[in-house]
Order: C-alpha cells, then sequence, then structure tokens
C-alpha cells in the first residue's frame, strides 16, 4: 500500500496514511501506547487491521487488503465519519462483529479489461462538457436507456453519501439490496432510484454514437478515465464481504447513525 504506514504489533497491524502520521500528534501517542493496544488485541483474540484515522484510509486498506479476510477496527481521529469507531468507547470496551458486501466491477473495453472492488459504490460519470449515453439492465428483458452525468451502484453501507444528497433511499446496514442511481440526468425525466436485490448483476452498457467520454471509479478510485469508445461495466456482489469490529457499548450510536441521517433517533 503506497503512502501508507503499516506497523506490525503482536499478530496484527496498525495501518495509517503517512500523512495523517507525520501531522498528527494524536495518532502518534495512540501507536505508543502499546500496552492499552495489547489488552485490546487480547480482548479481540484474533488477528485485526487496525485503521486509524478516516474514510480514505479505510477504504483504501480495504481495496488492498479485503482478500486477507482478516477484520477491521476503524478508529476515528479526526470530526464526525459515518462507520468509524469512537476512539472514547475503546478503552473498556468488548466488541461485535458486522459484516459488509463489497462491490466487484468489471470494464471490459475493445482491447482491455479492468477489475476493481469497492465497499461503498461504483461511480460511472460524464466526462467535462458532456453526457454518457448508457444502456442499464438489472434483471432479464429489463434495460433502461439514460443519458446524463453521473450513474452509481450503492452498497447499503455508503447509501447516505451522494445517494443521500439526491434524496434518494438510505438502505439499513443489513439489507440484502443495493441501488442503482442516477445523478443530473438529461433522459427520460421520470428516472428514479432502482432498488434490487443483490443477487443480481447489473450490466452498464456505453454507447459509442457522440463519442461521449466516460470515467469509472471504485471508491473514488480511477479505474478507467476518458474513455472514449464503447465499453461493457458488469457490476455485482463480490464473493468478498468486509467484516468491521464495532466497540459494544458504541453499537447503538453506530446504528442509529441509519435513521439519523433520516431525521430521528432511536431512543
Amino acid at each position: 500500500m503506497e503512502n501508507f504506514k503499516r506497523i506490525n504489533i503482536w499478530n496484527s497491524q496498525i495501518i495509517v496514511d503517512n500523512f495523517s502520521f507525520e501531522k498528527n500528534q494524536e495518532i502518534r501517542d495512540f501507536i505508543k501506547n502499546t500496552k492499552f493496544i495489547e489488552e485490546m488485541l487480547e480482548k479481540i483474540n484474533s488477528q485485526i487491521y487496525i485503521i486509524l484515522w478516516w474514510d480514505w484510509t479505510m477504504l483504501r486498506a480495504i481495496n488492498s487488503t479485503a482478500e486477507d479476510k482478516i477484520p477491521y477496527l476503524w478508529i476515528n481521529f479526526w470530526t464526525k465519519w459515518f462507520l468509524l469507531n469512537d476512539k472514547n468507547y475503546l478503552w473498556w470496551d468488548s466488541f461485535v462483529s458486522k459484516k459488509y458486501p463489497l462491490l466487484d466491477i468489471n470494464v471490459k473495453t475493445e482491447k482491455l479489461e479492468f477489475f476493481d472492488r469497492a465497499f461503498n459504490e461504483a461511480q460511472i460519470k460524464a466526462g467535462w462538457g458532456t453526457m454518457i449515453d448508457l444502456d442499464l439492465k438489472i434483471w432479464e428483458n429489463s434495460n433502461i436507456n439514460l443519458r446524463g452525468d453521473w450513474l452509481l451502484i450503492v452498497t447499503p453501507a455508503w447509501s447516505t453519501w451522494y445517494n443521500l444528497s439526491a434524496s434518494w433511499p438510505i438502505l439499513p446496514h443489513d439489507s440484502n439490496t443495493f441501488i442503482a442511481t442516477p445523478l443530473l440526468v438529461f433522459e427520460p425525466k421520470w428516472v428514479r432510484p432502482v432498488v434490487f436485490p443483490n443477487n443480481m448483476d447489473v450490466k452498464i452498457i456505453k454507447n459509442n454514437e457522440r463519442k461521449p467520454k466516460m470515467s469509472v471509479y471504485a471508491d473514488s478510485k480511477e479505474i478507467i478515465a476518458d474513455y472514449e469508445w464503447e465499453a461493457e461495466i458488469i457490476i455485482k456482489k463480490s464473493s468478498q464481504e468486509v467484516e468491521l469490529l464495532i466497540a459494544k457499548s458504541y453499537e447503538k450510536s453506530w446504528n442509529n447513525k441509519i435513521y439519523s441521517e433520516q431525521w430521528f433517533n432511536i431512543s
């Protein structure tokens, strides 16, 4: 993993990006507190990745290490982020496990094939000043032609991000569904997000009549950029999944984030 510091402790690893490590004294102090970390690992009693700082660090760590099938303990050292443990709950706590699906993203062009995984979403975006022309197929005999700026395929974990900003549905984290959400669509005017079972594949064909440029991202990581020719994109639930460890006393707050994004709280 480029631009990351990996620190071995017991049978586990602490992962933090180099910039955060160099700039944030609180992170360096946390890493120096080996007694606490060892006590925490003893309670967990399994090999884990401890991810420090913020969302970007976690997403890059998942992208690089998901195939290791090792649980993640994700600890927030910055402002409020969505799926991070509050570090103040870790000092005396036990942990519960929650599992989240990943997306497999396969992009086929005339000559090359690209593959990546996403924890949050796949993004298909138009080039600057253009619109993409896509055929979207989710189940047999269904076909939606979209002309617009953006198409997202979103997991439950991240239905609160761009999807929420477009005023579209938020999924419970344990939902067995994904969402296909078009943004800034020119036609058809009636188009709405599609919520579909996560055992279905999404097939997207880039049409090429006007040679619009298209870029594809996995969790904002570029897979292919400004591609002008025809392409096929297959997005489906991955055989891999992500296991996150949640401080038990923080679990209620963690679950409540889904509801607080929709303007009410669990009492």
